[in-house]
């Protein structure tokens, strides 16, 4: 997995942490305020399961932090799908 931890910004004022992504699907960075924390992350890129890791996240974000990928995204890539 290709995540680069100097994208991880810090912390804003309400205890949240902008992430910064890059889509492989588009190449175009997104940020999303996230609430999760330094050490969660590293917990995670430790090994650690997400799911437990950082549960307040819902599944998009989840998946934008793992892949970077948005929903935009997902529904370009399977348009033919539906």
């Amino acid at each position: 997995m290709n995540y680069d931890v100097r994208r991880l910004d810090k912390y804003c004022d309400n205890g949240t942490m902008k992430v910064r992504r890059r889509s492989p699907w588009t190449g175009k960075i997104h940020t999303m305020e996230l609430t999760i924390t330094l050490e969660k992350f590293n917990e995670w890129k430790s090994g650690g399961v997400m799911e437990n890791v950082m549960p307040d996240l819902n599944d998009t974000q989840r998946e934008f932090v793992k892949n970077g990928f948005i929903p935009s995204d997902w529904r370009d890539i399977f348009k033919d799908d539906f």
